[in-house]
């Protein structure tokens, strides 16, 4: 484990106003906010996200997404827009972090598990039944 590492580990996240960014102070900010990967962040979506400034790992309010590169992605707020790197290396090109990014649940993701239970309660169905065909197949050769 590189010192960058390390200090990531022990460090406290600090907020933009100079504040110590304790778990709690992030739990509370991200309540409500599911973490996304990042090639599945979608344009014009509000995203909040972990990354590195300073050496220390800080949680950043955010702002819409305007793009998404391989390496990058572009937010904006207002009239602002900045960059936010994916990943963050150390001198010998390895990874040390990985930027996390955050949004708030749409109605397609509650739509998809929905269909998830959905789904696995239908393949048991599908078992049941067939159990049930061969059982009647089983008593009527009988």
């Amino acid at each position: 484990m590189t010192d960058l590492q390390e200090k990531l580990i022990k460090s406290k996240y600090n907020q933009d106003d100079g504040k110590t960014q304790t778990k709690s102070y992030i739990r509370k900010a991200l309540k409500g906010y599911m973490e996304i990967k990042a090639e599945d962040l979608e344009k014009n979506v509000f995203i909040r996200y972990i990354a590195i400034k300073n050496g220390q790992l800080r949680l950043f309010k955010g702002g819409y997404l305007v793009y998404n590169k391989q390496d990058t992605v572009r937010l904006r707020g207002g009239k602002y827009q900045w960059i936010v790197h994916k990943q963050y290396f150390n001198t010998d090109g390895d990874v040390v972090f990985t930027t996390r990014f955050f949004r708030k649940p749409i109605k397609r993701d509650y739509l998809e598990k929905r269909i998830e239970k959905i789904e696995k309660v239908n393949l048991a169905l599908i078992k049941t039944v067939k159990k049930l065909e061969n059982r009647l197949k089983s008593l009527s050769i009988r």
